[in-house]
C-alpha cells in the first residue's frame, strides 16, 4: 500500500519509479511500512542550451528501446528476473563460449582483464556483491514463490 502527495500546480501526471498518473507532479511518495520514500527534493527549468537536455535525450532513446522489447505478463517477468539473479553472468557465459571469442573488461581500479574466465570470475563476483547490497527492493512479490 503506497501513499502521494501531489501538487496540481504541477500538472503533470508524473512520478518516481513507475508511479504516475494522478492529476499532478507526485512530490512525496511512500508506502505504509515506510521502509521505501520519495521525496522530490526540486526542479528547475532547462534551457536548450542546458547539457541535462543530452542526458534527458539520452533516457528517452533509451526507454523506448527498452519499451520495443518482448513483452512479457507478471510471472514471465518473475522468471526471468529470477533466472537473472540466480546467474547474473549468463549472457557473457555465452558471448564467451567460443574459444575465438575475446573481450577486454577494464574494472573501476583501471585493471584490464583479458581471460575469458577471469572476465567470467569477475562478472559472477561483481553481481553477487551487488545483490548483496541491493536487498530494499519495491517489487517484493518477486521473491515469493
Amino acid at each position: 500500500m503506497w501513499e502521494a502527495w501531489f501538487s496540481k500546480d504541477l500538472p503533470f501526471p508524473d512520478g518516481p519509479y513507475k508511479f504516475h498518473g494522478l492529476p499532478g507532479l507526485i512530490v512525496k511518495l511512500e508506502d505504509k511500512t515506510k521502509s521505501h520514500q520519495f521525496l522530490l527534493k526540486g526542479n528547475k527549468k532547462l534551457k536548450a542550451e542546458d547539457h541535462s537536455w543530452d542526458y534527458i535525450l539520452a533516457l528517452e532513446k533509451e526507454a523506448k528501446h527498452e519499451f520495443e522489447g518482448v513483452k512479457v505478463n507478471p510471472a514471465q517477468y518473475k522468471k526471468l528476473f529470477m533466472t537473472y539473479k540466480n546467474d547474473p553472468a549468463k549472457d557473457i557465459k555465452l558471448d564467451l563460449a567460443s574459444p575465438n571469442t575475446s573481450m577486454t573488461v577494464t574494472t573501476e581500479g583501471g585493471k584490464k582483464i583479458t581471460n575469458n574466465a577471469e572476465i567470467i570470475k569477475f562478472f559472477e563476483e561483481s553481481m553477487a556483491k551487488k545483490y548483496k547490497s541491493f536487498n530494499n527492493q519495491l517489487e517484493l512479490n518477486l521473491h515469493r514463490k
